[in-house]
């Protein structure tokens, strides 16, 4: 029963109207933000990057970064706290 749950949850996920955004600058800036906060994956920096480059609030659960940035990067927000 698991495996047809999860191929019903698959079905709707690949239904769904994704679009595909290629931001140009995304991945220097993401370098960027990762040296900056002295972060060893770009990972994380990817999304902040993105968030900025489109003028957006990034919510994030992730606390070592949101501690890492929130003193700088004001857009940043931590999960917890939204409202």
């Amino acid at each position: 029963m698991v495996i047809a749950e999860a191929l019903k949850a698959y079905a709707l996920l690949d239904a769904a109207p994704v679009v595909i955004v290629d931001m140009p600058g995304v991945r220097q800036r993401a370098r960027e933000i990762a040296e900056q906060f002295n972060q060893r994956a770009v990972y994380d920096a990817t999304y902040i990057a993105l968030a900025e480059l489109r003028g957006c609030e990034f919510w994030t659960a992730d606390k070592l970064i949101y501690d890492a940035v929130k003193a700088t990067l004001s857009f940043v927000k931590y999960l917890p706290d939204y409202p």
